[in-house]
């Protein structure tokens, strides 16, 4: 049904851009102001009304890959190069507000510590991150980046608190494998693809 919705949505679209493109043909060979003599044409200023908007810089890291609003001016963001969760306050800094470090709740291997969370969900008080789940970009394995994990997030009196919520999840490759109905995708040897590679799973935020 999407589909046919889609094409519906497409046709009618060239449908409505011919009638104003022979609308506008017809106009321009029967309108007096554009066949004028040019000395006598009324000649009409172009008003601009866009709205240009002020870009906000924030600081802190960069490369930011997953991010939740909390409040009006108040959001959580994740970023794919460390494991460190930053609430900013644009109105009151540039700077993060308050962080939390997740290296000792995400259990990370030492060698090669990046996460590397790339999505993020929230429902109700809970905020649920996913790493990319993918290997090196040169297809070695890495055992950090198979996190999926949820915390706790609260806003009192201008205060974020994050709490994290049971235990990092690391099985989710190994189970979808498992699973009858996926079975056609080989998940499991997708995964050990290099993420730019043909076939391969990675996770982008």
């Amino acid at each position: 049904m999407r589909f046919v919705s889609s094409l519906f949505t497409i046709s009618l679209s060239i449908l409505l851009l011919s009638a104003c493109s022979n609308s506008a043909k017809s106009n321009s060979n029967n309108s007096p102001l554009l066949n004028a003599d040019s000395s006598s044409a009324t000649k009409v200023k172009p008003t601009d009304t866009t709205e240009v908007s002020t870009p906000t810089e924030l600081q802190g890291f960069c490369d930011a890959s997953a991010a939740v609003s909390l409040a009006p001016d108040t959001f959580i963001v994740a970023g794919d190069e460390d494991n460190i969760l930053r609430v900013y306050k644009p109105s009151i800094s540039q700077k993060p507000t308050s962080t939390f470090d997740l290296n000792l709740f995400l259990k990370v291997v030492p060698m090669d510590p990046e996460v590397d969370i790339e999505g993020a969900a929230r429902m109700d008080d809970k905020i649920y991150w996913i790493a990319s789940h993918g290997t090196s970009k040169n297809g070695n394995a890495r055992p950090n980046r198979r996190r999926l994990f949820a915390t706790e997030v609260k806003v009192a009196n201008n205060k974020v608190t994050v709490v994290p919520v049971g235990k990092p999840y690391i099985d989710l490759i190994d189970d979808l494998s498992k699973s009858p109905e996926l079975k056609m995708y080989a998940l499991d040897a997708a995964a050990k693809i290099a993420p730019k590679e043909k076939n391969a799973l990675n996770i982008e935020g």
